[in-house]
C-alpha cells in the first residue's frame, strides 16, 4: 500500500467536520481502568476525535499522526504533544499510562507496533483499541448505503477495511501483551442527512471515489436527498457502537 492511499489529507477537513466524536461512556470506561493519569499516548489521531477528553484528564498527551493535513486541524492544548509521523516510527514517551487508537489499528503494521507499546507501557497501563464502522441508520437508509457500496465505492475499498478481527488477532498472537478484552460501548445519536453523506465522503473509500467526479458536491447532495427519503425525513438517528478492545502488558495486569 503507497503512502499516498494510506494519507487521508485530501479529506480532512470532511472528517473533522462530519466524524463524530466518541461517546462520555468510552472515556470513562478508560479512566476506570487506568491506574495512572500521568500520560496518554494516542496513535492515528486524525483531526483529534479521541483527544479532547485525554487532555481534560492527563498531564501530558501525545498524539500521532502521518497525515500533516489532518494533524494540521487538531486543536491545540497547553499539554498536547502532537506529531506529524507514523505509529511504526515516532518517537515515543519514555513512560505511557494510558495508550488509545480511534478506527486506526487497521492501517498499522500491529506486531511492530505493539512491540514498540510494550517497550514504554508502565505497569497497569492499558492499551484501548476502539474502533467504529459505519452509522446504521436504520433498515431503509442502510438499504440506500449498502447499494452505493455495491454500484460506486466498493473498487475504492482497500482489503484492511475488511479485517474487522485484526486488531484482535494480533493481540491474541503478541506475546507482550495480555488476550484483549471485548467491550462493545452503545452509541446512538441524531445527524442530518447531509452529515451522513458527509460521513462517506471522509472515508478513505469515499474521498477517493469523489476524486473521480467532475461534481463531487452535486454527488453528495443528490446522497443526502437519497437518505432522506428513504428515512422519511432529513434527520436521522444512527447506532455507531465503538468496539473496543482493553488489553495490558503481559505479567503486569493490575
Amino acid at each position: 500500500m503507497s503512502a499516498e492511499t494510506l494519507l487521508f489529507g485530501g479529506a480532512a477537513e470532511a472528517y473533522a467536520r462530519y466524524r463524530p466524536g466518541y461517546p462520555q461512556a468510552l472515556f470513562d470506561l478508560l479512566l476506570a481502568r487506568t491506574a495512572g493519569r500521568g500520560v496518554a499516548l494516542d496513535l492515528g489521531s486524525g483531526t483529534g476525535a479521541m483527544l479532547g477528553p485525554l487532555t481534560d484528564r492527563f498531564e501530558r498527551v501525545a498524539a500521532v499522526e502521518p497525515d500533516a493535513k489532518m494533524a494540521a486541524l487538531i486543536a491545540p492544548a497547553p499539554n498536547l504533544d502532537v506529531q506529524v509521523a507514523s505509529a511504526e516510527t515516532a518517537p515515543l514517551p519514555g513512560k505511557v499510562d494510558l495508550v488509545t487508537c480511534g478506527t486506526a489499528f487497521h492501517w498499522f503494521d500491529g506486531p511492530r507496533v505493539l512491540s514498540r507499546l510494550a517497550e514504554v507501557a508502565v505497569p497497569g497501563a492499558l492499551l484501548a483499541v476502539c474502533t467504529y464502522y459505519r452509522p446504521d441508520p436504520g433498515p431503509a437508509t442502510k438499504a440506500v448505503i449498502e447499494d452505493e457500496i455495491k454500484a460506486r465505492w466498493k473498487p475504492f475499498m482497500h482489503d484492511r477495511l475488511g479485517r474487522h478481527d485484526y486488531a484482535a488477532r494480533t493481540l491474541d498472537a503478541h506475546g507482550d501483551w495480555t488476550a484483549p478484552e471485548r467491550v462493545r460501548v452503545p452509541h446512538r445519536f441524531e445527524m442530518a442527512a447531509e452529515d451522513l453523506a458527509g460521513f462517506h465522503a471522509s472515508t478513505s473509500y469515499g474521498s477517493a471515489y469523489l476524486r473521480t467526479l467532475a461534481d463531487p458536491q452535486g454527488y453528495l447532495t443528490d446522497f443526502a436527498d437519497r437518505l432522506a427519503e428513504a428515512n422519511g425525513s432529513r434527520m436521522l438517528t444512527v447506532s455507531l457502537p465503538v468496539e473496543t478492545l482493553l488489553s495490558q502488558p503481559a505479567g503486569r495486569r493490575s
